[in-house]
C-alpha cells in the first residue's frame, strides 16, 4: 500500500511537471509524450503483467454488488464516514491546488512553463520521499490521528501563505511543503480506515477511492469557476474548508479517545 501509494503521488506530481519541460520543445508535444506513454504501457499490460484469478474461499457466498449511490449512502452509517471525509476534503485540496498553481503564478508573475514545472516536480519528488522513508516512522510514535491532523493545519496554513510569499524560492518552499504535508495525508488516512474497516477491508478501500475521485472531480471544476472572479478565491476557500475538516476530525478523534475509554472501564 505505501509503495502503489508512493508511486502513484509520484506519477500526480512528475506528469504536469514534464508536461511543463515539454511545452517548451511545443505545446502539443506533452500530449504526444503522454499518447506514447499510455500506448507503452498498455503493451506492458498486455505482455508483462500477469493476470491472476480471485481465489473464492471454500463456503463464501459472492454477493450481489450494490450501485455506488448505494454505497455511498451505506458509507454514511460506518464507523470511518468522518475519514472518507477527510479524504474527500485533502483530494479536494489538492485538486483546488494544483488546477489553478499553474493559473495563478503565471497572472500574477509572469512565470514561464519551466519555472511552473519545477514548481510542480520538486514538491512531487519532496512528498514522495517523505511518505516512503519518513511515514512509518511517524505512525509508530504519533499515531496515525495525530499525523493527520497536523498535516490537515499543515495544508491548511501553506495553501493560504502562497498568497503573501512573491519570491521564486519562497513559492517553491511553500508549495513543497504543501505538497509534502497532502502526500503524508492519504497514507494516514488509509491505514487507519483500514484498521476500523475490520473485515469490510475491500469496501472500506473502494469508498476511499470514490471520496477522493468526487475530491478529485469537484476540486478543479469549482477552483476553476471562482478563480475566474478572483484568483485568491480557491486558496481562501481551500484553506477554509480544510481548517472545517481539522475541527470536525478533532472532535470525532476526541469522541473516539472516550468511546474507547468507556469500553475499557
Amino acid at each position: 500500500m505505501g509503495l502503489l501509494g508512493a508511486s502513484m503521488s509520484l506519477g500526480f506530481m512528475i506528469g504536469p511537471g514534464i508536461g511543463g519541460f515539454l511545452s517548451k520543445i511545443s505545446l502539443l508535444f506533452p500530449f504526444y509524450f503522454a499518447a506514447g506513454a499510455a500506448v507503452f504501457a498498455a503493451i506492458l499490460s498486455i505482455f508483462i503483467l500477469p493476470n491472476p484469478t480471485p481465489a473464492v474461499a471454500a463456503g463464501k457466498v459472492i454477493v450481489k454488488q450494490e450501485n455506488l449511490l448505494k454505497q455511498l449512502k451505506k458509507s454514511t452509517t460506518t464507523p470511518y464516514f468522518v475519514m472518507l471525509i477527510v479524504m474527500f476534503v485533502f483530494s479536494f485540496g489538492l485538486a483546488n491546488f494544483q488546477s489553478t498553481i499553474s493559473l495563478y503564478v503565471d497572472h500574477k508573475y509572469g512565470y514561464t512553463p519551466s519555472q511552473i514545472a519545477v514548481l510542480i516536480t520538486v514538491g512531487g519528488f519532496v512528498g514522495v520521499i517523505v511518505q516512503t522513508f519518513v511515514i512509518n516512522p511517524l505512525f509508530k510514535r504519533f499515531g496515525e490521528m495525530r499525523v493527520i491532523l497536523f498535516n490537515l493545519v499543515v495544508a491548511a496554513v501553506s495553501m493560504i501563505a502562497i498568497l503573501f510569499v512573491d519570491i521564486f524560492w519562497t513559492i517553491l518552499l511553500v508549495a513543497t511543503i504543501f505538497s509534502t504535508a497532502t502526500s503524508l495525508l492519504r497514507p494516514a488516512v488509509n491505514t487507519l480506515v483500514s484498521k476500523l474497516a475490520g473485515e469490510e477491508q475491500g469496501y472500506a478501500a473502494g469508498m476511499m477511492n470514490a471520496y477522493m475521485s468526487l475530491g478529485n472531480m469537484v476540486g478543479p471544476a469549482l477552483a476553476g469557476s471562482i478563480f475566474d472572479i478572483n484568483i485568491t478565491f480557491p486558496y481562501i476557500l481551500g484553506t477554509a474548508i480544510l481548517l472545517i475538516c481539522f475541527g470536525i476530525a478533532t472532535v470525532w478523534s476526541r469522541k473516539q479517545t472516550l468511546l474507547l475509554a468507556s469500553t475499557r472501564t
